[in-house]
This record gives C-alpha cells, structure tokens and sequence, in this order.
C-alpha cells in the first residue's frame, strides 16, 4: 500500500494534489492546515530535488524548501502567539 501511495504522490497527478491542497491552505488560512500542507509541499519537493541532476532546477527546489519553511515558522509563531 506504501509503494501504490508513493507511485501515486509522485505522479502528475499527485504534483497537482499537492499544489491544489497548497493554494487551498493559502486561501483557508488555518495554521494547522497551512503547516500540514507545507509539510507535504517540502516532502514533494525534496523528491523532486533527489530526482533532478539539473542545477538550475535544483536551486530552484531548494529555494521553494527555504520558502515553505518560513511559511511553517510564521505558522508555528502565530499558533504560538495566538494571533
């Protein structure tokens, strides 16, 4: 079941759940959401950084890593602060 999920998160269309799920958390704007869906956008993304040997796009993977990681931390401080 593991290896079926996998298949199916790595295909084409499991990259436009991920991104549907991603622009969703940005429109909902429930932390919690927002934080879960970062997480499997980094998850994808570093999948996709393993599986390139093209420098350019790997630059562009890390830089999209760097981003959701600053989204999960603005999230964290907002759960944290309660705002």
């Amino acid at each position: 079941m593991l290896k079926r999920l996998k298949e199916k998160m790595l295909s084409d269309e499991g990259m436009r759940i991920v991104n549907i799920l991603y622009a969703l958390s940005l429109i909902v704007l429930n932390p919690i959401f927002i934080i879960c869906t970062s997480i499997l956008w980094i998850a994808y993304l570093v999948h996709a950084f393993r599986g390139t040997k093209d420098r350019v796009m790997r630059t562009v993977f890390g830089l999209l890593c760097l981003c959701g990681a600053a989204i999960i931390a603005f999230s964290v401080y907002s759960l944290v602060r309660g705002v």
